[in-house]
């Protein structure tokens, strides 16, 4: 029988914790009420899909008070976009800022700077692509794999800043 894959790391309210990246370690670290939806989701995922659908699950099985409220505090102070006539979503070159937490995970990498390089490269320069997908059906709320690692973003598009507030990084 092959070896299970080794579970991910993210910080919560400080602590290092695993979160579990296996179909069955992911629907079991779920509440008992969310798991017939994650079956439903995860059966009716196609190849294409898998991943992102996996990723969203896995934020779900390991919550983050923390991040959540750091969205909505985000989402709340986006001012209006300013009448430039270009929509937030179609501006390119994003600024990229860290949470306390995600940057405290950063820290924790191997090689932060090449990590920081490829966010910049891939969702900094157009944060709805990249295999991005919004998060409970919000646009600028958004969760996408860089470099292996998951990150929960927000897209402030009047200030043109993309803010990482949790990482969870890969063995």
């Amino acid at each position: 029988m092959p070896a299970m894959a080794d579970p991910l790391k993210t910080l919560v309210d400080g602590v290092e914790v695993e979160v579990p990246n296996t179909i069955p370690d992911i629907r079991a670290a779920l509440p008992e009420d969310r798991r017939a939806e994650f079956d439903r989701a995860i059966n009716a995922a196609g190849v294409d899909e898998i991943h992102a659908v996996m990723r969203h699950w896995m934020l779900e099985a390991v919550p983050d008070p923390d991040a959540e409220a750091r969205l909505a505090r985000l989402a709340s102070d986006e001012a209006e976009p300013a009448g430039d006539g270009v929509s937030p979503r179609h501006r390119r070159g994003h600024r990229v800022t860290y949470a306390p937490p995600a940057d405290d995970t950063l820290a924790k990498m191997g090689d932060a700077e090449a990590f920081r390089a490829a966010l910049a490269r891939t969702i900094g320069r157009d944060p709805y692509g990249h295999g991005s997908t919004p998060v409970r059906g919000e646009e600028d709320r958004r969760e996408a794999t860089v470099e292996g690692a998951i990150v929960l973003y927000y897209v402030s598009g009047s200030v043109q800043t993309l803010t990482v507030v949790r990482l969870i990084l890969s063995p």
